[in-house]
């Protein structure tokens, strides 16, 4: 990789933690500087793990500001490097690997997240996960606490994408339609000896939510199969708007491209009859699971 030197110049900052909502000011002081800044806007409506605030910095100084990358052009073995302070130790730098790209943890978040085995701890949550040229291509944000160097970090794109909603609109709008699921095949219907059409099974239907007010329906009957629990008798998706279906990744990002309003068809399957609904999409609120530890 070739490191090209660029302008730095003052940026608006993302961080992840867990800023209050509030526009109150806060004092820092580095050796002899003080800095004040700003919390100006906080996004908390796409889970913890993407509960990212929007920051107003004032300093006396002209301050040094981290350029941030394009995370799509990051690639499995990159070098990379953690920042932060695992248990209160200042400016901690790890050292790794790019392990994985859109890694999709369920239950956790729908962003598919950049797997790295670069030394994640408590403390490091927040902190810049950054290239061999010092180029900001993630945000750390969590580790697995069922094996060793598997951490994650949420890819710097990701955070881009909203910050023109936080500094413009005081808030991110996002799509929704209220549904929640797994993708299943004919390899399922063999195991479970019934017809399964391969789509986006739809297990969990949110009250009020669009899909909920165009009947859309849920499941009701939960099996394990192979160790995986799911939740069958609803409705599978196979089309939105023309698009097919075939996975949750396929699900979440075709409803990222919807608006606020829209009103889109989508296609299903009901004990083995396709059928066609419309949707009028919605904002997404806060879920409990958003307030989930």
């Amino acid at each position: 990789m070739t490191c090209v030197t660029h302008r730095r110049r003052p940026i608006w900052q993302a961080f992840i933690s867990q800023f209050p909502p509030s526009e109150s000011s806060k004092i820092k002081h580095t050796g002899t500087e003080k800095i004040i800044y700003k919390f100006l806007r906080h996004d908390s409506g796409n889970a913890a793990v993407l509960d990212v605030a929007l920051l107003r910095v004032d300093s006396g100084a002209a301050l040094p500001a981290a350029r941030l990358g394009d995370s799509a052009a990051v690639r499995v073995g990159d070098e990379v490097v953690a920042i932060g302070n695992p248990i209160g130790l200042d400016q901690t730098m790890t050292r790794g690997i790019v392990s994985g790209l859109n890694r999709l943890l369920p239950g956790v978040s729908d962003e598919p997240m950049i797997q790295t085995d670069a030394p994640i701890n408590p403390g490091n949550s927040g902190g810049p996960l950054v290239d061999r040229c010092g180029v900001v291509v993630g945000i750390n944000t969590l580790i697995s606490e069922d094996a060793q160097s598997i951490g994650f970090a949420v890819p710097i794109n990701a955070a881009k994408s909203i910050l023109r909603d936080l500094r413009e609109v005081g808030r991110v709008v996002r799509p929704w339609l209220g549904m929640q699921g797994r993708a299943v095949d004919n390899k399922l219907g063999g195991i479970v000896r019934m017809p399964v059409t391969p789509g986006y099974l739809v297990e969990v239907v949110y009250d009020g939510s669009p899909a909920d007010r165009a009947g859309v329906r849920g499941g009701n009957l939960s099996i394990v199969v192979q160790g995986e629990e799911y939740l069958l008798g609803g409705d599978i998706l196979t089309e939105i708007s023309g698009t097919p279906i075939r996975s949750h990744s396929d699900y979440i990002a075709r409803v990222k491209t919807l608006r606020v309003g829209q009103r889109v068809k989508v296609t299903l399957v009901r004990e083995g009859q396709p059928r066609e609904m419309t949707l009028t999409v919605s904002e997404r609120p806060r879920l409990p699971s958003d307030l989930a530890d």
